[in-house]
């Protein structure tokens, strides 16, 4: 679901969720209780404000030991800065 949801992003109205649901063969009925869900609308906003709290506007965002990672979203900086933070832990 995310790679279609990331293809269509312009087109994420409530009928458009549904149409792409359908398209992946998911449970509609399934899938609509989670859309109307309470508890699942109160951790997509507790994961929106903890985004807004350390300023991620965009993805991928990495963070490592709770620092925010500035680097390219690729392989061998990414390792890099881990293998850096190993070290000096």
């Amino acid at each position: 679901m995310h790679k279609a949801l990331f293809q269509h992003q312009r087109e994420l109205g409530e009928l458009d969720l549904t149409y792409l649901a359908l398209q992946l063969g998911l449970e509609v009925y399934r899938f609509q209780q989670s859309l109307e869900s309470v508890a699942i609308a109160r951790r997509i906003r507790s994961d929106f404000d903890d985004a807004t709290r350390n300023y991620v506007t965009g993805t991928p965002t990495f963070f490592i030991n709770n620092r925010r990672y500035r680097g390219p979203a690729q392989v061998d900086p990414l390792l890099a800065a881990l293998t850096a933070e190993i070290n000096r832990s």
